[in-house]
């Protein structure tokens, strides 16, 4: 008992706060190794979620405006491990881990990781051959989705000017890190968007371009919402990642796979000087096979001179058109081409696969389900915890709580419940409720 007395009485904030100052004080930095449960990306920025192992969790928390900026997206069953600051929260009594840095447990969980994502969109049909697009002979615009700083980005303009000049449109985006997976879908989507189409000249083909790295630096183009993006464009797109080695899912979804962004610069367009020689080299030979024949046909005629005088003067006028048609054939055949190229490429992207349609339908549906078993998760937990919290104020505030306090109940011969002195009879006998059994007693 005089433990009891001597002992100090703490309000709950100051009982709160010397927890907070013994565990803040004896773990300042602290690393932790654990799987990553239930990460969540709520709308403030921050991201929440546990690090678990085979006995218990702790939870974490990244604040957005932290300095950190890591490659590798928390993600469910991720082994990483954690650095940073041991703090508690008073508001539920729990401790948690404030990170400011993540790092793999070893490669080999990454890859296990890219493993598991490949054999499920696989199984979707996200990387059939069937549903690539053809990517066009001569395009009039091209877009470009990389990094708008670094050597990546000089290669193509460079090569593109050398092959062949033309219009290009440049979405600068982050190609490392936690924004890079955002921002790359956005720019595939906003080039197919009607509002890019209505301010500029859609492109006829896009490239997405980034130089080599390790796993981790090249890990956002294995990001489940690009490989979506991609599959869904309507616009061909040639993928260039990393180097010749350096397969990401980026490049198993894309239309058209580049060894290097240089590759993909000059499977977009051919080389002008070559196309240039064909076409000169064709109209050459008509003008070689013409002059024969027209060779050929005066020959036939020395015959008739008195009947054609005129002959000659008409040659003359023919062949003089002939330079003006041929001079008009060699400045309109790139456009001709283009035109009919492009309308044979209009007239494949009207054509949808049935299968690409069910596929499309099937994901929307898969992703509505998830939705919804979310929210009914969520919910059924709310309504689980409320009810939890009134069942406590029920048994609180139960009979039976009250006797444990000392408190009795009386009742009369009939079981009712005495509650004023005007129902106590001088000598009447009365029952006696205490917590653990009952008496009976005679009123004075």
């Amino acid at each position: 008992m005089d433990i009891i007395k001597n002992a100090k009485i703490y309000t709950v904030s100051e009982f709160s706060n010397s927890i907070k100052k013994i565990v803040e004080e004896n773990f300042q930095y602290i690393q932790i190794k654990g799987e990553i449960s239930r990460p969540s990306f709520p709308q403030s920025g921050h991201i929440y979620f546990n690090l678990k192992d085979q006995n218990g969790y702790i939870s974490a928390i990244i604040w957005k405006y932290n300095s950190f900026h890591s490659p590798i997206k928390p993600e469910e069953g991720l082994e990483v491990i954690c650095s940073g600051k041991i703090t508690t929260f008073s508001g539920q009594s729990k401790y948690q881990i404030i990170v400011d840095k993540i790092e793999l447990e070893g490669q080999g969980a990454l890859l296990k990781l890219l493993e598991e994502r490949k054999k499920k969109l696989t199984s979707r049909g996200f990387f059939d051959e069937k549903f690539k697009k053809h990517i066009p002979f001569l395009p009039r615009n091209i877009g470009v989705i990389t990094s708008p700083s670094g050597a990546v980005i000089e290669d193509i303009l460079y090569i593109l000017k050398e092959r062949f000049p033309i219009n290009v449109y440049i979405w600068p985006v982050s190609v490392q890190g936690e924004y890079a997976s955002n921002e790359i879908s956005n720019a595939i989507q906003g080039f197919n968007s009607a509002n890019f189409k209505n301010n500029y000249c859609k492109p006829d083909v896009i490239i997405i371009a980034r130089g080599g790295g390790s796993l981790e630096d090249l890990w956002c183009f294995n990001d489940e919402k690009i490989v979506i993006s991609i599959f869904e464009s309507e616009i061909p797109i040639i993928s260039a990642i990393g180097h010749e080695t350096d397969t990401t899912l980026t490049d198993l979804v894309a239309d058209y796979r580049a060894p290097t962004p240089s590759a993909a610069a000059e499977k977009s367009v051919p080389v002008f000087k070559d196309l240039k020689f064909k076409i000169e080299n064709l109209s050459s030979r008509l003008n070689y096979a013409i002059s024969n024949k027209l060779n050929s046909n005066n020959k036939s005629l020395k015959t008739f001179k008195p009947l054609l005088s005129h002959l000659e003067q008409l040659m003359v006028l023919k062949s003089q058109m002939l330079d003006i048609i041929t001079k008009d054939f060699n400045l309109n055949f790139r456009d001709l081409i283009y035109e009919k190229n492009n309308e044979l490429n209009k007239l494949l992207q009207k054509i949808i696969k049935p299968e690409k349609q069910i596929l499309k339908v099937e994901n929307e549906l898969k992703l509505k389900s998830n939705k919804l078993k979310s929210l009914m998760q969520f919910y059924t937990k709310q309504l689980s915890e409320h009810l939890n919290a009134k069942t406590r104020l029920l048994n609180a505030n139960s009979y039976e709580k009250i006797l444990e306090r000392g408190f009795t109940i009386n009742y009369d011969l009939d079981n009712k419940i005495i509650t004023s002195k005007r129902q106590a009879k001088s000598k009447e006998k009365f029952k006696i409720i205490f917590k653990d059994g009952k008496k009976f007693a005679i009123f004075e």
